[in-house]
């Protein structure tokens, strides 16, 4: 294998995600090895493939399940803001059809580990309880 691949030990410990993960993500699609032997089945990552990794860990750390659904939604007042953000932190571009209303990082189907993640405006809530009238 390539000496600049990682192997699923080495990715494993690099990222903690366990092999056994990687694997899942693998057969799902969500993070892909950039080799895999045909011989061996080895798989191989790339050092560029960590940061996808990262943003994987800590989706699941907040419980988001990603393999049950093909992209991730958060309902936010600023749209175009916070898609900004996260298109910043993976490394990916907003999408062009986005607008006011919502925006959308990455596409359903598109090559990568980040599954799309679609922000959508929402009212901002209330400041106050509503009281009784008295």
């Amino acid at each position: 294998m390539d000496e600049d691949l990682l192997t699923i030990g080495a990715f494993s410990r690099a990222t903690l995600l366990s092999p056994k993960a990687l694997r899942r993500y693998h057969e799902s699609g969500l993070l892909v090895p950039a080799v895999v032997d045909a011989r061996t089945g080895y798989r191989g990552y790339t050092r560029v493939q960590l940061g996808d990794a990262g943003v994987i860990r800590a989706l699941r750390e907040l419980d988001v399940p990603l393999l049950q659904t093909g992209g991730i939604a958060f309902d936010c007042a600023d749209p175009t803001k916070l898609a900004g953000f996260w298109a910043a932190a993976t490394e990916r571009e907003v999408d062009g059809s986005s607008n006011d209303e919502f925006a959308l990082v990455g596409r359903p189907g598109e090559a990568g580990a980040v599954p799309p993640m679609l922000f959508v405006r929402v009212p901002e809530p209330k400041s106050a309880k509503n009281r009784p009238r008295e």
